[in-house]
C-alpha cells in the first residue's frame, strides 16, 4: 500500500509539474503573440508613414510639371521656339515624366509592401 501511495503521490508531482509548464508554454506563446501583433502595427505605421511622404512627394512633382507646362504654353503663344529651346524643354518635361514614374512604382511598391503585411 505505502508504495502504491508513493506511486500515486510521484504521478501527482508529474502532473503538477506537466501543468506548470503548460502553463508556462501558455504564457509565453500569449506573450509572443502580442509581440508579433505589436510588430505588424509597427510595420503598418511605418509604411503608412512611407505611403504619406511618397504622396507628398509625388504631389509637389505633378504640381512642378504644371507649372513647367503653362510656362511652355505661354511661351508657345508668346513666340515661335527654336528647335533647340524645344529640345531642351522637352528634355526637362522628359525628366520630370521620368521623376513621377519612378514616384509612381516606388508607391506601388509600398502598396504591395502594405498589401503583404496586411495579410
Amino acid at each position: 500500500v505505502a508504495a502504491l501511495e508513493h506511486h500515486v503521490a510521484e504521478r501527482a508531482e508529474e502532473a503538477r509539474r506537466a501543468k506548470l509548464q503548460a502553463s508556462a508554454l501558455h504564457s509565453a506563446f500569449a506573450t509572443l503573440a502580442e509581440l508579433v501583433v505589436q510588430e505588424v502595427e509597427s510595420v503598418r505605421e511605418e509604411i503608412a508613414v512611407a505611403n504619406r511622404l511618397q504622396v507628398s512627394r509625388l504631389n509637389a512633382t505633378v504640381a512642378q510639371l504644371a507649372q513647367l507646362e503653362e510656362m511652355l504654353r505661354g511661351q508657345a503663344r508668346n513666340e515661335t521656339l527654336s528647335r533647340e529651346a524645344h529640345q531642351r524643354i522637352t528634355a526637362r518635361l522628359d525628366a520630370v515624366n521620368a521623376s513621377l514614374d519612378g514616384q509612381a512604382a516606388d508607391m506601388f511598391e509600398l502598396k504591395t509592401a502594405q498589401k503583404a503585411t496586411a495579410e
